[in-house]
């Protein structure tokens, strides 16, 4: 994205174990990178089931510490579906949601998970004015043109 401020964007997958070693880990990681004062874009497949009503322990954990630093997760739509069950389990944090134009998921079919997907806002760069001068022949007579030739050289 030329002459935009730098982001940051990460990529996250959260194994069904070592779930506290995972959102301590996650913890120092959004420390760190919201310190940085730049866009924010974390995905991936946190294994946190969102659209539950009853969350898990580690997916309230993962909602307040992103809340924490001011991220926001922006995807509301199962992206894994099974025979018997669907869930929101590939997340979307950013800290802009305000520049996030279209979001959605992606079912494709090959697997049971699907693909989350944003698109940013991009700005358009114009370019700076710049004065062109031209001369109108419109109403241009050879006659004239050489009659005010000679006298402006003082022949």
């Amino acid at each position: 994205m030329p002459k935009c401020k730098p982001c940051i964007i990460g990529s996250v997958y959260r194994t069904q174990l070592h779930k506290d070693a995972f959102i301590e880990s996650f913890r120092d990681v959004l420390d760190l990178v919201s310190d940085e004062d730049k866009e924010i874009y974390i995905l991936g497949d946190f294994n946190c089931d969102i659209l539950t009503k009853t969350r898990s322990k580690v997916t309230k954990d993962l909602l307040s510490i992103t809340s924490d630093v001011h991220l926001e997760q922006i995807i509301q739509e199962p992206t894994r579906i099974t025979s018997t069950s669907e869930s929101a389990i590939d997340l979307v944090f950013t800290s802009h949601t305000n520049r996030v134009i279209q979001k959605g998921v992606l079912h494709y079919g090959i697997t049971d998970h699907s693909m989350p997907f944003i698109v940013r806002k991009a700005h358009i760069l114009k370019c700076q004015a710049k004065d062109v001068w031209v001369r109108n022949y419109k109403n241009y007579d050879q006659d004239v043109f050489v009659i005010l030739s000679v006298n402006a050289h003082g022949q």
